[in-house]
């Protein structure tokens, strides 16, 4: 069976490969007038500024919040488990000349606040976000940049143009509630705005911390105690249109304790520190330092020759003890042990970082509870959400890239990864993982109703794609960990294990193909359970075809790919469930149990396409130009939805609607793999 597989792949990288999709990132970097004044397409594009602590910044283009989650200040306070909003906007007015101008939209109830953004002219996402609006001749230019490592949102305003004497009247518009959630006017909210060194401080509820603005005009500190005037306000019926469509609870009401008057000097930046952490001391220096690390940080990413790369570090993190983490997504997802280790690989590895994926690894091995890989991944981000007990196998996926990749570390791989994978093995084959058993034929029997595959959505409490029995990737990934053991043995002269692991790996590998291929079809069942075999065509066959330590044929893995080409393949990646299956559901949209109900039963899922990539390549190693082509197309849709990012999923029928998570770390990190792989195939070509 060992000859059925190939041994410790190798790990494409970026910083050795030839551009693929190319450096020019001008429709990431700039959105013009005639697209943002046709709101609808402005709301549809969101930006998003994270703060290296797993916490954010995030809107529109337009500078209209669509979205609960949307705002200027979100992040993680000391001893809490979830993301807060702090600040969402600023409502803001240039005033000049005896008149008033609105900058940036409100939306209340159905109506817009102005209808259109007629004077914005421009949005820029990178290297940070950027609006300039034109009044006549006067230009306005304001920038929004989170600190890497602080909980400070900095925002500064920048006016050019031939007029003096204008001046920002601006409102702060203060949740104070989880990211999630909602808030209405309610008497426990304390308006008291306190004055400390030069700014203005905020504390609505005990318990939380406080707001603390600070600001700079130039080079020089600004008093904003003595620009505020108390006006304290409950902006009313504030909706949010995603949330709608959504089927979400959608209005709110939020607080505004007054209103400042901000100088504005032409040509004379006026940076406003926005801090749950304290006052700033010096904002303008804060940009200046925080500027130079962004653009330093974009032209490495530029030097690789992909624009996609500029968005992979968002997802990675530390946490209050300094350790890296990685977040699922944006704006709702946050940690999750699968997830993580899906995303891992494309995040890290083809990006040319070896030390950041072993940094996740080892965070994953020190949190592993009686042999199980992991069974959290500590951090405050999301903790407390189920973590299901296959992520060990994807971590022993994730683990196996790593020692295939440069810069490596050979005695982490032979001792602590070794043993860290030896007991996640050793905790299967004794029974220990809950909902997965080693059958008497060596197969993983994932148990009716444990949710321990990725397709764990559920409705009303039930699955919507229960899978029971011998699900096909999890085997698959089953044999491929039993087979890494064999040579991480055979790499330490560990005759007895290696004998060991490759006995198991072969009788794994054998009943795999028993059980779940099937010669008539030329394919791979979903599921294979004693009272049901599940033939349906999904994109998990591709995961099996895909790895480097496969149980299957070469033959059979060709087929596998064939079969997914003509039934699930999208310009936009994997549907889950194949059209003509009487399931299936084309479109994801709805309330929460509609959305729930389509998630897998056809929408596209993003991930996949990394193994796609993989398997087409070793059935047929001259598509490298034709799956260059679909990975080039995928890359267009950075440009809408989450600007330089990958959306978690699409309809499955055309035009493909992008749903779920505007910003989802396996997809990019998945997308970036694959990328990393076509060239290396591209790279190969030329050189043969």
């Amino acid at each position: 069976m060992r000859g059925t597989t190939r041994r410790r792949p190798s790990v494409p990288q970026s910083t050795s490969l030839p551009p693929l999709l190319g450096p020019e990132i001008e429709p990431l970097l700039t959105l013009d007038h005639d697209l943002l004044v046709r709101t609808e397409l402005g709301l549809s594009r969101e930006w998003l500024e994270t703060d290296g602590r797993g916490g954010y910044a995030m809107g529109t283009a337009v500078d209209l919040p669509t979205r609960r989650h949307h705002g200027l200040l979100c992040c993680v306070p000391d001893g809490s488990d979830e993301r807060h909003l702090f600040l969402q906007r600023f409502d803001e007015q240039l005033c000049g000349m005896g008149r008033s101008f609105p900058v940036g939209m409100g939306r209340y109830g159905s109506q817009y606040s102005p209808e259109r953004p007629l004077a914005l002219v421009s949005f820029r996402l990178v290297p940070y976000p950027c609006w300039t609006y034109r009044f006549g001749l006067v230009e306005l230019q304001r920038e929004v940049l989170t600190v890497r490592g602080e909980r400070t949102t900095l925002v500064r305003w920048t006016v050019r143009g031939p007029r003096e004497g204008l001046a920002l009247m601006t409102k702060p518009l203060l949740p104070f509630r989880a990211a999630g959630a909602l808030t209405m006017e309610n008497m426990q909210l304390d308006p008291t705005v306190g004055r400390v060194d030069g700014g203005l401080e905020f504390e609505p509820y005990r318990g939380l911390p406080k707001l603390t603005l600070s600001a700079s005009v130039g080079e020089r500190g600004f008093d904003l105690g003595a620009a505020f005037e108390a006006d304290p306000v409950w902006y009313r019926n504030i909706s949010y249109l995603a949330e709608e469509l959504r089927g979400e609870a959608a209005t709110e009401e939020q607080f505004s304790p007054g209103w400042m008057n901000l100088p504005l000097e032409p040509d004379q930046p006026f940076t406003m520190a926005c801090s749950i952490d304290g006052a700033v001391e010096d904002p303008a220096a804060m940009w200046a330092e925080e500027q130079e690390r962004r653009e330093l940080e974009l032209a490495r990413d530029l030097a690789h020759g992909n624009a996609i790369e500029h968005g992979a570090s968002a997802f990675l993190f530390r946490d209050e003890d300094g350790a890296l983490g990685l977040l699922a997504g944006f704006p709702w997802l946050g940690q999750s042990a699968r997830d993580a280790f899906l995303a891992l690989p494309g995040l890290t590895l083809a990006r040319g970082d070896a030390q950041a994926c072993r940094e996740v690894l080892e965070r994953a091995l020190a949190h592993a509870r009686d042999g199980l890989l992991p069974s959290e991944l500590g951090g405050r981000v999301g903790r407390g959400r189920y973590e299901p007990t296959d992520a060990g196998l994807w971590f022993a996926l994730a683990a196996d890239r790593y020692a295939a990749a440069k810069g490596a570390d050979a005695a982490f791989v032979g001792g602590a990864l070794r043993s860290g994978l030896e007991a996640y093995a050793e905790a299967l084959l004794a029974g220990r993982a809950p909902g997965l058993k080693v059958a008497e034929n060596g197969l993983l029997n994932n148990a009716h109703g444990a949710g321990t595959d990725w397709m764990d959505a559920r409705v009303d409490g039930l699955e919507v794609t229960p899978r029971p029995g011998f699900a096909v990737e999890q085997n698959a990934l089953w044999y491929a960990l039993l087979d890494q053991l064999a040579e991480l043995a055979s790499d330490a002269g560990d005759a007895q294990g290696e004998r060991r692991w490759s006995g198991l790996a072969r009788a794994v590998g054998l009943s795999f193909k028993d059980s779940l291929w099937r010669e008539n079809a030329r394919f791979l069942l979903d599921s294979n359970a004693p009272e049901r075999e599940c033939a349906d065509v999904r994109c998990n066959a591709i995961v099996a075809a895909a790895l480097a330590r496969s149980p299957l044929e070469a033959q059979q893995r060709a087929d596998v790919v064939q079969r997914v080409s003509l039934e699930l393949k999208t310009p936009t990646g994997l549907r889950t469930l194949a059209p003509k299956n009487a399931a299936y559901e084309g479109h994801y949209r709805g309330g929460p149990l509609k959305r729930n109900a389509a998630q897998h039963q056809g929408s596209v899922a993003v991930w996949p396409i990394g193994y796609y990539v993989e398997a087409s390549l070793a059935a047929e190693p001259g598509r490298a130009a034709e799956l260059g082509a679909l990975l080039e197309g995928l890359a267009e849709h950075l440009q809408v939805h989450g600007l330089g990012h990958v959306s978690e999923l699409f309809d499955g029928d055309p035009p493909h609607r992008p749903g779920g998570a505007p910003m989802h770390a396996a997809g990019l990190g998945e997308l970036l793999r694959a990328r990393a792989a076509v060239a290396h195939a591209l790279q190969s070509e030329g050189a043969q």
